[in-house]
C-alpha cells in the first residue's frame, strides 16, 4: 500500500508510525510543516516548513512581520506544488495535527482521487478551550495559570470546527480522546498512541526507596508547582525518596531517566497516560497521572490517578507501598506491550480503514458549555451541510 503522512510532528507520533509502516512492507512518504524539537533525530521525505529555521524573524529584538508573511507564502505554494505533483499516488493518507493546505482543500482532492483518510486528533488542534477548562476543573487553581493557558491554547472555535468538520466529512476513520472532542459529534476510535517497545528496555529497579522523576515540558501545564510542593511536604514528613526533576533535553536522556527511576509523576491537566508516561511503563516505572476512569471499557492502563483536589495520597501511597508499586511496574509494561505496542496500532489503524469495526466513543456537543460569543459559530458550522 502507498501511505502518504502528513501533518505537523507531536512527540515523534508521525515518525513511530513511518518506522512501522515500512517495516510491514508498506510504501511511506511523510511530508511535515514542523518538526518536534525532542525528536530531532527522526528523517522526513518532505519539510514544508524547510526555510523557516533560516530566515531571522527578528531584528535588533524586534519582530520583522513581513518575513513572516513571504515565509508563509512560501509555505503555501510548496504545499500546492507538492499536491499538484505528487498526491494523486497514494492509496491511504493519515493526518496529524493539521492538513498539508491551510484550508484543508487537500483532504477532499486526495478523496476524491480515491484516497482513504485517517485523521488522528492529538490535541489543541481540536480541543475547544473553554469546554475543557469548564468540564473537567483544569488550569483552575491559578489566575495566572489559567490566564497563560488560554493565551497558548485557545484556538478561535472556527478554525477549529473547519478541521473537525472536514475530517467528520472526509474521514474514512478518526481517532481521539474525550477530553478534546468538546466540538466533535461524529463517532470515533480511541486514540492509541504507538510505542516501539522493543526500543524500550524494561528495567525494573525494585528499590525500597524510589526513585521519583517529574519531567514537565512545560511545568505551568502539569502543575508542577502544586507537584513539587507535595512532594517537598513528603519529604519534610520523613518519608525517603529521591526526586529527579528533567526539563529540556533531548528525548534519549529522558529514556535513560526512566530506566533508572521507579515512579514516574506526569501532569494534573491533560487526561493520561500520553506519550510520556506509556514510555515509562515501557522502562519500567509506576505512572501517576489524572486518568479519566469514567472510560473504563474503553481504556484501562494500570496507574495512579491524582488531580488538582487530590494530589498528596496519590502520590505518598505509591511511594510507601513497595508491593502496590511493584504490581504498577509489572502490569504497566504488560498493558503497553498488549494496548500500545506499534505493531498492534498500527495493524488496527489499517484494519479500521478496510473493515471497520464499531467505534469507541459516541459525543455529544455540550452546548451549554459553549462561550456566549462562539455560540453562533458553532451553531453555523452545525448548519453547514457537510454531511
Amino acid at each position: 500500500m502507498r501511505i502518504l503522512i502528513a501533518g505537523e510532528e507531536v512527540c515523534g507520533i508521525i515518525g513511530t508510525y513511518q518506522e512501522e509502516l515500512r517495516k510491514m512492507g508498506h510504501e511511506v512518504f511523510s511530508v511535515i510543516h514542523d518538526t518536534d524539537r525532542y525528536f530531532s533525530e527522526t528523517k522526513y521525505d518532505f519539510f514544508l516548513g524547510s526555510l523557516r529555521p533560516n530566515i531571522p524573524y527578528k531584528f535588533f529584538g524586534k519582530e520583522v512581520l513581513f518575513l513572516e508573511k513571504i515565509i508563509v507564502k512560501i509555505q503555501a505554494i510548496r504545499s500546492r506544488n507538492f499536491i499538484r505533483k505528487r498526491a494523486m499516488n497514494f492509496d491511504l493518507v493519515i493526518y496529524l495535527w493539521r492538513t498539508i493546505l491551510v484550508n484543508c482543500a487537500d483532504v477532499s482532492i486526495l478523496k476524491k482521487n480515491g484516497t482513504k483518510v485517517v485523521f488522528l486528533f492529538v490535541g489543541s488542534e481540536v480541543r475547544y478551550f473553554d469546554v475543557f477548562q469548564k468540564k473537567y476543573n483544569v488550569f483552575n487553581w491559578n489566575p495566572e495559570i489559567s490566564r497563560i493557558a488560554r493565551k497558548k491554547w485557545r484556538v478561535p472555535v472556527g478554525r477549529l470546527l473547519r478541521y473537525i468538520r472536514i475530517a467528520e466529512k472526509y474521514g474514512d476513520a478518526i481517532y481521539s480522546i474525550p477530553d478534546q472532542a468538546g466540538l466533535q459529534v461524529r463517532p470515533y476510535y480511541h486514540l492509541r498512541i504507538p510505542i516501539d517497545t522493543k526500543k524500550f528496555e524494561f528495567q525494573n529497579n525494585l528499590r525500597k526507596i524510589p526513585k521519583v522523576i517529574h519531567a514537565p515540558s512545560h511545568p505551568w501545564h502539569k502543575g508542577s508547582d502544586l507537584i513539587e510542593a507535595v512532594l517537598e511536604k513528603l519529604k519534610n514528613e520523613g518519608i525517603e525518596f529521591e526526586y529527579v526533576r528533567l526539563k529540556g533535553i533531548p528525548h534519549q536522556e529522558v529514556i535513560d531517566y526512566l530506566k533508572d527511576g521507579d515512579i514516574l509523576v506526569d501532569g494534573i491537566n491533560g487526561h493520561g497516560p500520553g506519550v510520556l508516561a506509556f514510555e515509562a511503563m515501557s522502562c519500567g516505572c509506576a505512572v501517576v497521572v489524572r486518568h479519566l476512569a469514567e472510560y473504563a471499557d474503553v481504556f484501562e492502563p494500570p496507574l495512579v490517578h491524582f488531580d488538582v483536589d487530590n494530589i498528596y495520597e496519590p502520590i505518598k501511597k505509591v511511594i510507601l507501598d513497595y508491593e502496590f508499586r511493584q504490581e504498577l511496574i509489572i502490569n504497566g509494561r504488560a498493558y503497553v506491550e498488549k494496548e500500545n505496542d506499534v505493531t498492534n496500532v498500527t495493524r488496527n489503524l489499517l484494519e479500521n480503514v478496510n473493515n471497520p469495526r464499531k467505534e469507541d466513543y459516541f459525543p455529544v456537543m455540550e452546548m451549554d458549555l459553549i462561550e456566549d460569543a462562539d455560540r453562533k459559530i458553532v451553531e453555523e458550522w452545525s448548519n453547514t451541510a457537510l454531511y
